[in-house]
């Protein structure tokens, strides 16, 4: 069974068909690209992938489950997830800083443990800084997206 399935994947807008029956698989421990020319329908691949965009037809599958029509954040769930051609977000930042960013929606504490930086909210920090580890340091893990090149504080 394939990681991730598009079949028959459709778009349209309006009079434009964005992509046409585009069908592709990925299994599990490949690593892929997906090139070509501007206007290529490459964005729209990752936006119908994240639920962003929905196609007009056509079926895609995660791990062999249906992902198509769920909301985003249904999606990133299930482990799927993207990042933007923005890469100056924060530019005063580093790489790995910036990458702790996207951990935000893993948090448990929320933003209120945020903001008055409360006793469980830097526990939780702590254990996260100090959890990840890879064989791979600049490869992360897609079930744990943590780490930091400080010290906890």
């Amino acid at each position: 069974m394939a990681h991730l399935e598009l079949d028959n994947i459709t778009v349209r807008f309006g009079g434009l068909v964005a992509l046409s029956k585009l069908s592709f698989s990925i299994n599990s421990g490949e690593i892929v690209g997906l090139i070509g020319p501007n206007g290529a329908g490459k964005t729209t691949v990752f936006n119908v992938l994240t639920g962003v965009y929905k196609a007009g037809s056509g079926e895609v599958r995660f791990e062999g489950e249906s992902i198509l029509g769920k909301r985003p954040h249904e999606i990133f769930s299930k482990g799927v997830a993207r990042t933007f051609q923005n890469i100056r977000l924060f530019s005063a930042m580093t790489a790995v800083e910036n990458a702790m960013v996207a951990r935000h929606c893993r948090s448990k504490k929320g933003v209120v443990g945020a903001i008055f930086r409360t006793i469980s909210q830097r526990k939780e920090e702590r254990v996260c800084n100090g959890a990840w580890k890879s064989p791979v340091p600049w490869l992360p893990s897609p079930r744990y997206f943590c780490w930091t090149n400080r010290p906890p504080a």
